[in-house]
């Protein structure tokens, strides 16, 4: 692996044409598109925010004790057709796969995130409220229709993935100018909306990724190195079946609150360890 420059990124996601997407994006975008013409009387779309699922190659569960990591992100994602809702406050949410994920209708902007109600919505609603706290009234809400193929409950990071996609859906529609550092950072914070305390790894990957490269992410703030992957590297991810919400239950919180003490105790034990000579 090599090494570039570290630093925080300053720039903003690439707006890219439908056109430029390789072949088999295209085919599923247009697929989305046909789907959300279904569910919202033929309006086409007004933007696709796609999103990335990651790996973490090492530094499991220290990112929200303010350790760095180095994930990478993987060719599984998770997309999203939207449109700003144009009838009041109205918000209808529509998942690709509506049998297994029914959709949900929101009437107004005081929305509820309770996943026992809303189920996968909820996610998608951390991320909206996320990024409507961020500016005044008359904003515009997004009407939405994901879909991805990152196994969910798989540690891939589908959740987050979905957060991040709906804080970029309802930025972009808003015309807010932020930076990928910034929605990485503001992505990570609406997603603790679900009731999980989570660090800041998965949105930082999901935003700042770079082909063919891991990243060395450091927190506080958000700095970034490229670590490049030889060119004929390959990484086997293998799925179990066997899938985790970590929102059902406090489990993950626990970890949470374990690690962090964990690592008081550490920084305790390493500023008391120094060589000294007594006379």
């Amino acid at each position: 692996m090599s090494g570039d420059a570290c630093g925080t990124d300053a720039s903003a996601p690439p707006v890219l044409p439908l056109e430029s997407a390789p072949a088999g994006l295209r085919a599923r975008l247009e697929s989305l598109r046909l789907k959300y013409a279904a569910a919202f009387g033929g309006e086409v779309p007004a933007v696709y925010v796609r999103v990335p699922g990651r790996v973490n190659l090492i530094g499991e569960h220290v990112d929200y004790c303010g350790y760095s990591v180095c994930p990478m992100a993987i060719q599984q994602d998770l997309l999203v057709a939207a449109s700003p809702v144009d009838t009041g406050d109205f918000l209808r949410l529509v998942n690709l796969d509506s049998e297994t994920y029914p959709g949900h209708d929101f009437p107004d902007r005081n929305f509820v995130i309770d996943l026992k109600l809303n189920g996968w919505s909820s996610y998608f609603l951390c991320g909206v409220k996320g990024a409507l706290e961020r500016m005044s009234t008359g904003c515009s809400l997004p009407n939405g229709r994901p879909n991805g193929n990152v196994p969910p409950g798989s540690g891939l990071s589908s959740s987050s993935a979905l957060v991040s996609a709906a804080f970029l859906t309802t930025a972009y529609l808003n015309k807010m100018q932020l930076s990928k550092s910034e929605l990485a950072a503001l992505s990570a914070r609406s997603e603790q909306y679900i009731g999980t305390v989570g660090g800041g790894m998965d949105q930082a990957i999901a935003f700042l990724a770079t082909k063919g490269c891991a990243k060395h992410i450091e927190f506080e703030p958000i700095r970034t190195e490229d670590l490049s992957l030889p060119d004929d590297a390959v990484f086997v991810i293998a799925h179990s079946r066997v899938t985790k919400n970590k929102a059902a239950t406090a489990d993950f919180n626990t970890r949470v609150v374990e690690c962090r003490l964990a690592a008081q105790v550490r920084k305790f034990s390493v500023q008391n360890c120094c060589v000294g000579i007594y006379e």
